[in-house]
């Protein structure tokens, strides 16, 4: 993953509608956290407003309020419905936040992100009603509510009360911000728990093939993995860097990202050779989170596009020291002026090659 974005844009679907706050009640075991960042779409409250952009007007009594979202703007079937309510003299309010593509790319994430708002909250308690034939067969005690904390960048997670009748969860809130239901079986096991108790049949794409219309590449995500939209946008020297696609492994939290890079020229479209010296300059020498050039190699898509390959040493920030892990860098040219660059992380571990071996050699610029 980059490190010196200087423009990150969460893309994909910003929407409308949302609805919960988030507290600590947590019965299991402590576990790690995840960092993320958070942004936040529009918004529903107990009037219809947004009550971050109304703080000044406080309702002179306090009064249980609630406030419910069951219309979402885009078909995430997990949810049929948000209730969050409490104690307040002022607005609360839910928002839908699909449009948050780190929140979306939590392991085991179930439906869509949402935020929570409100000045102040007294007993304050969200319900999820889910939709079981929309689970994909995770059961109820599987979820649990995970609040992006925007102060430690952690998602703290929030343990829930599953009432089996109702088809619902629900927990305690003591914070607003945003939040993300998560499956305990995937996200506990990402980060090294045992799991097994929650097991249940995970459906992930099987050699399903993606094609992307606006940056024209397809390729085929691996069974086992799963393949989503994921846009970050940042620049490096004289060039435009666009990740559009990333595809997960099984339980683990790493990554394959396909960004497209636009080169800022007036001379005319760069050609393979140039471009490969720029980018050894860069890995060796100017990228801050990688440490050298392991190898390098000519390589040619299923397409018969000509590329190049790199394993680089990529440095990772472990308290006050560095960890290391191996990084595949594949570049293509688009034929357009533009290269495709597909980015393999923590390469050197064996369960991972496969994988990697597949999605580099079903890759294809249309």
């Amino acid at each position: 993953m980059k490190k010196i974005a200087v423009t990150v844009i969460c893309a994909a679907m910003l929407c409308s509608c949302g609805s919960t706050d988030g507290g600590s009640s947590s019965s299991k075991a402590e576990k790690p956290n995840a960092s993320a960042s958070s942004s936040k779409s529009s918004s529903a409250s107990d009037t219809q407003k947004d009550p971050e952009s109304d703080s000044s007007e406080t309702v002179p009594d306090k009064k249980e309020r609630t406030v419910t979202l069951d219309s979402f703007t885009e078909d995430k079937g997990a949810f049929r419905s948000i209730t969050f309510s409490g104690v307040s003299g002022s607005r609360i309010g839910l928002a839908q936040n699909s449009g948050n593509v780190l929140h979306n790319g939590v392991v085991g994430i179930v439906g869509v992100p949402f935020v929570v708002m409100f000045n102040s909250i007294e007993n304050g308690r969200i319900t999820i009603t889910v939709d079981p034939e929309n689970l994909n067969g995770i059961p109820l005690k599987n979820l649990l509510l995970l609040h992006y904390n925007e102060n430690d960048a952690n998602y703290e997670e929030i343990w829930c009360d599953a009432n089996e009748a109702e088809n619902s969860i629900s927990a305690d809130i003591t914070a607003d911000g945003d939040y993300v239901v998560a499956d305990w079986y995937q996200w506990g096991a990402a980060w090294g728990f045992d799991t097994s108790e929650y097991a249940h049949d995970v459906t992930y794409n099987s050699d399903a093939p993606f094609e992307n219309i606006e940056y024209p590449f397809s390729v085929t995500v691996p069974t086992g993995c799963d393949g989503f939209e994921h846009t970050e946008e940042y620049t490096y020297e004289n060039f435009d860097y666009k990740t559009v696609y990333r595809i997960a492994g099984e339980y683990v939290y790493t990554f394959t990202d396909i960004s497209y890079i636009t080169p800022h020229t007036e001379d005319g479209e760069i050609t393979l050779d140039d471009f490969t010296e720029i980018m050894k300059e860069a890995i060796e020498n100017e990228f801050e989170w990688r440490d050298g050039i392991l190898s390098e190699e000519k390589i040619t898509s299923s397409d018969g596009t000509e590329g190049v390959k790199f394993t680089s040493v990529h440095k990772y920030i472990s308290g006050d020291d560095y960890t290391y892990a191996e990084d595949i860098l594949v570049y293509y040219p688009d034929g357009n002026g533009g290269f495709f660059e597909i980015e393999c992380e923590h390469a050197e571990k064996d369960e991972y090659v496969e994988i990697y071996d597949q999605i580099i050699s079903s890759f294809k610029v249309l």
